[in-house]
């Protein structure tokens, strides 16, 4: 097996994890469960894992008839796993994930500079904050739960 097509597994997993949901659960308009999840590990195992959690908590919320909102805040040298070089091995989970409407991804400006990332070398999922801890204070001022994986 080549290296790291194992990791896409567990990506691709994460994904047709999400689409068992089952339709019938009734879902609150508004989002009456907020969490920001913080990804800052540049370790695709660990990614992977994270967004098999973010699948799990959206389905396990979803049958309990809850509208999760959930955020995920990238930064540091984890932004090289979101990328939009060829074969990004994390770009079909983003697109699923973002598509349901629970999930938003945000990438940290100040690492996207140090690392010498513009917008358009971010999956086009993400949207961009001036600082990805900052943002997850915000956040959590706001009433969100923070989970960290």
């Amino acid at each position: 097996m080549k290296k790291g097509s194992s990791k896409a597994l567990l990506a691709l997993a994460a994904v047709v994890s999400l689409s068992q949901v089952p339709v019938s659960a009734a879902v609150p308009k508004e989002a009456d469960e907020r969490i920001v999840v913080q990804l800052n590990v540049p370790d695709s195992k660990a990614i992977g894992m994270s967004l098999m959690n973010v699948t799990n908590i959206i389905a396990a919320s979803l049958a309990d008839g809850h509208n999760p909102a959930i955020s995920v805040v990238v930064f540091g040298k984890a932004l090289s796993s979101f990328t939009t070089k060829p074969g990004s091995e994390f770009a079909a989970a983003i697109k699923t994930l973002s598509a349901g409407g629970h999930v938003r991804f945000v990438a940290c400006h100040k690492s996207m500079q140090k690392f010498g990332y513009g917008p358009q070398d971010i999956l086009p999922e993400f949207s961009v904050v001036p600082s990805g801890a900052y943002e997850i204070i915000k956040l959590q001022k706001q009433g969100y739960l923070y989970f960290r994986p």
